[in-house]
């Protein structure tokens, strides 16, 4: 209670050693530690996206967090920082989908794009949860960036026909029973 009023987060013994051999592994990666060393950290921006739906534009309030961001006169950077439970290439780009990671690199990069006036770079900084803390910074292809972005845009529009709707159903939502349907994989005999 004492930890709590004090405005501190209380962890474990188990939860504060992981948290130290996290934070071990990525300050000695050479990759991780230049980006620490050269970027600011915790960034807000704040912005007003004006959506397009039918004849008017909506406003839509905005915010982002960068973990890490470098600007310069030619070139910006934006990291952001990942623990999990695998780092590998197939693994971290799964859980990046499954997690919604995705939208970060097209969504970070719309308040900068507008203030600078060039494509911000992404890094993803993933470092396994549990020892051996396996440290890998990963970048985020140009191309897979802007097919996200498109994802984002299709996201804030469908946003803001909620709002003007004030209808905040989902789109497979509706009164009354409907049958789900597996996938075939699951449907498949296993011997």
């Amino acid at each position: 209670a004492d930890i709590r009023a004090r405005g501190l987060i209380e962890c474990d013994m188990e939860d504060a050693q992981r948290i130290e051999g996290v934070a071990a592994a990525v300050l000695a990666d050479s990759d991780a530690r230049k980006l620490l060393d050269h970027c600011e950290r915790e960034v807000t921006f704040t912005w007003t996206e004006l959506v397009r739906v039918d004849d008017q534009d909506v406003p839509i309030p905005c915010r982002a967090r960068l973990d890490l961001l470098a600007v310069r006169r030619t070139a910006t950077l934006i990291a952001d920082l990942k623990t999990t439970d695998d780092p590998s290439p197939a693994a971290f780009a799964k859980s990046c989908v499954s997690l919604g990671y995705h939208y970060q690199p097209p969504f970070y990069a719309r308040p900068l794009r507008q203030l600078l006036g060039h494509e911000p770079q992404f890094r993803f900084i993933a470092v396994r949860s549990r020892p051996p803390h396996e440290v890998v910074v990963w970048n985020v292809k140009r191309a897979d960036i802007e097919a996200f972005d498109k994802q984002v845009t299709a996201s804030l529009k469908r946003y803001a026909e909620c709002v003007l709707a004030d209808t905040w159903t989902s789109p497979w939502e509706s009164h009354g029973v409907q049958d789900l349907s597996f996938p075939r994989w699951a449907l498949e005999t296993r011997q």
